[in-house]
């Protein structure tokens, strides 16, 4: 469930930011290419941790990606694994600065 290079950090920007859309999301994750973040996220719907609705806006389709409950309640082992990160890299004399 949590294979992909960027599931966590997607789920963390939807706990932040609420929902967004494709374009958005690519933004923040510059690195992904297209194919791999529409993988990504199609996998988050199909899990039961995120949920994508279209709606019309100025009569072209938007598709909004957001966190449904099964994803918000991750939130709490995600803070979590990132103290647990932190602290290790400190053990290990590891300067560290988060990019999220």
């Amino acid at each position: 469930m949590f294979s992909g290079k960027y599931k966590i950090v997607i789920i963390y920007h939807f706990s932040r930011d609420g929902k967004m859309r494709f374009s958005q999301i690519q933004q923040l994750l510059d690195n992904a290419t297209h194919k791999v973040l529409s993988q990504q996220l199609n996998e988050l719907v199909e899990d039961g941790l995120v949920t994508h609705h279209e709606t019309l806006i100025k009569n072209r389709k938007a598709v909004f990606y957001s966190l449904i409950s099964n994803g918000e309640n991750l939130m709490t082992i995600i803070e979590l694994m990132f103290k647990w990160g932190t602290n290790r890299l400190a053990t290990l004399n590891v300067d560290y600065e988060p990019k999220i």
